[in-house]
């Protein structure tokens, strides 16, 4: 047992370092009035960041460096703890400054895409988000594979008894997923129906709008996916001044075939609305 012990905390203690690794590189955030660019590297038992502002132009406007350690808190968050920092100055802003120890404490969460800074558990979204400087002519820039991929099995075309159709098709680098659904209606016409998935990094989560042939938008967000299980939140406001929601659940549990359902529908005017399902086989 106490092998076993010593063995799990060394696993851990590897993926945990394998984790730390991804705060170093350079982030980058694009704003109107210029660019922020930090490049952090590993130094001692912890780590070095040299921050440069940029204005439209791409004159440097401000430029600091700081030594700082991470505290692991949940998840990829970390409590950022800053040791010791100074300014930069001069022309160009290439004379470094008599270190001080400002004692900053903020939280950051990152990933091999991303990084996020916030300084209150309390905020919504993050204030500040980078996206990791990729070398595109190398082909580095895959952010799909680690975002995108809980879609991964949406793919391929869906048909129902009842002449339902659904297709999925992604983009060429997983980026992007669509999907064309067409319903019977009981009047013997057909309603069409576009839908467009992509990762929304400022939100961190998989978001998607749904458009109709009436020229309404619908938008959804990612709540779970899990077991072939895929489950989105829809949230609309209507044209009368009202709002629509529901719970959309893509089930392919089974192979090769497809429960779709839109259940808890809601209009803020006309009350409750019955629950929607149809059982689809792929093609």
């Amino acid at each position: 047992m106490r092998k076993l012990l010593i063995s799990l905390f060394i696993i851990s203690f590897a993926i945990a370092d394998d984790h730390l690794k991804m705060v170093e590189g350079t982030f980058v955030s694009n704003e109107l009035s210029g660019k922020k660019t930090r490049i952090i590297v590993k130094k001692g038992k912890g780590f070095n960041e040299i921050v440069t502002f940029e204005n439209s132009n791409g004159e440097i406007t401000n430029k600091f460096e700081t030594d700082f350690t991470l505290q692991p808190l949940f998840g990829n968050v970390h409590l950022f703890i800053t040791e010791r920092s100074r300014t930069y100055s001069g022309k160009n802003f290439n004379k470094k400054e008599k270190w001080n120890t400002p004692g900053w404490k903020y939280l950051i969460e990152f990933d091999e895409n991303f990084l996020y800074e916030s300084w209150s558990l309390t905020e919504p979204n993050p204030q500040y988000k980078y996206m990791r400087d990729y070398d595109w002519t190398k082909g580095e820039y895959h952010i799909t594979d680690s975002k995108m991929s809980l879609l991964s099995i949406m793919d391929g075309k869906y048909e129902a008894e009842d002449g339902t159709i659904f297709e999925f098709k992604w983009d060429g680098q997983k980026s992007l997923l669509t999907q064309k659904a067409i319903f019977p209606t009981n009047d013997g016409m057909l309603l069409g129906m576009m839908t467009v998935w992509s990762y929304d990094f400022t939100d961190q989560r998989i978001k998607g709008n749904i458009y109709n042939a009436g020229g309404d938008q619908i938008d959804m967000y990612l709540i779970s996916a899990v077991d072939n299980i895929i489950v989105f939140g829809e949230n609309s406001n209507e044209p009368n001044g009202g709002s629509y929601q529901c719970i959309t659940t893509f089930d392919f549990s089974e192979e090769g075939k497809l429960k779709w359902s839109a259940t808890n529908r809601h209009n803020q005017i006309t009350g409750p609305l019955e629950d929607l399902s149809v059982d689809l086989i792929k093609q």
